[in-house]
């Protein structure tokens, strides 16, 4: 090949190599979606008495809620790709009421933490300081997002590099057919219009992936 050909291959090939590595960010992103995501689940007991008259606590409930002391609850607040339940700085917690019903509320993880995450601006929440063992609850509710955090960092290396060595192997696989041909004399057109033809199935494909997720992230 002359030096122009060349060029114009080491080019396709380049684009080829960054639309498989796309692809391969997408599909993980995609299957972390459904498949990445961390629930911290854990009983906690009360110290304290905790009074919820907020407009939030009686548009729901339509009266008051005490806890008093003694009062269990249980943790289960979930993150995944779109959404961490009360946000980074808030526990979801339920507690069983006296009539059986469940009464969700949050429980600070910093009290100090400006309230970002509805309903929690205008609602009553549980200090960490009134409940027990608080230190090891923090400790563990972080852990949990440090792990999540670590799995969706692993999955879009792993998405890249996949994809990375599935266009490298293709790249090399071209390019040895190409040298067998240009030592044969034969003509590499029909090679040339399959590649070009195969990076617009993938560009395609990388457009409907990126769909596809935007579409995910609002469910």
């Amino acid at each position: 090949m002359n030096n122009k050909r060349i060029i114009a291959y080491a080019i396709s090939a380049l684009i080829m190599i960054i639309l498989f590595v796309v692809i391969g960010l997408f599909e993980a992103h995609k299957y972390g979606c459904s498949n990445v995501f961390e629930v911290y689940e854990k009983e906690i007991v009360l110290t304290k008495d905790v009074d919820f008259s907020d407009e939030v606590t009686m548009s729901h409930y339509g009266n008051p809620v005490r806890l008093s002391v003694g009062t269990t609850g249980m943790i289960y607040d979930v993150v995944n790709y779109f959404s961490d339940d009360y946000g980074k700085d808030y526990m979801r917690v339920t507690f069983i009421l006296d009539d059986t019903s469940e009464f969700v509320t949050a429980v600070s993880v910093d009290p100090e933490a400006e309230r970002k995450t509805e309903p929690l601006t205008q609602a009553t929440v549980i200090d960490i300081s009134n409940i027990e063992t608080p230190n090891e609850v923090v400790e563990e509710y972080k852990l949990t997002r440090d792990k999540f955090e670590v799995r969706k960092t692993r999955l879009k290396y792993e998405g890249a590099t996949i994809g990375l060595a599935i266009s490298i192997i293709i790249v090399i696989i071209i390019s040895v057919i190409i040298c067998a041909f240009r030592k044969k004399n034969k003509s590499v057109t029909s090679i040339v219009v399959v590649v070009s033809i195969v990076e617009v199935v993938l560009l395609i494909y990388s457009i409907y992936d990126f769909v596809m997720i935007n579409i995910l992230s609002k469910l």
